[in-house]
Parts: C-alpha cells; structure tokens; sequence
C-alpha cells in the first residue's frame, strides 16, 4: 500500500506511484484517492477497502 500527498517536494505522488509499478510489479496502481481535507474515518475506511480488494482469498497478504 502506497500513502502519499499528491504535492511533494522531489516528485509528485503520481510519479511516485509509476515509479513503485514498475519496481514492484504492482497489478493495480490506484484503488483509492483521498482528497483533503480528510477524516481519521475516511482514510481507515479507505484502507480497508484497499485491504479487502487486494486480500487473497486465504486471508494472508503477500509481501512484496
């Protein structure tokens, strides 16, 4: 799972998520975006929902 700010100071959080791809191999490169402001309620829901749809179906997270 990636988390960053869109605006950064070396890149940008798109170019960083290009960048993650292709070094991990990553099937999806975005489920979800957050825009600010948001709650600690959102964010967790939306991690969740990215723990959910990459989950396996036997419950275990394959490491990368």
């Amino acid at each position: 799972m990636l988390l960053a700010d869109i605006k950064m100071p070396v890149m940008d959080a798109i170019a960083l998520a290009l960048a993650a791809e292709r070094a991990c191999g990553l099937d999806a490169l975005i489920h979800d975006v957050l825009t600010k402001p948001f709650t600690l309620a959102e964010l967790r829901q939306a991690v969740s929902g990215t723990l959910a749809a990459v989950r396996p179906a036997g419950g275990l997270l394959k490491a990368l």
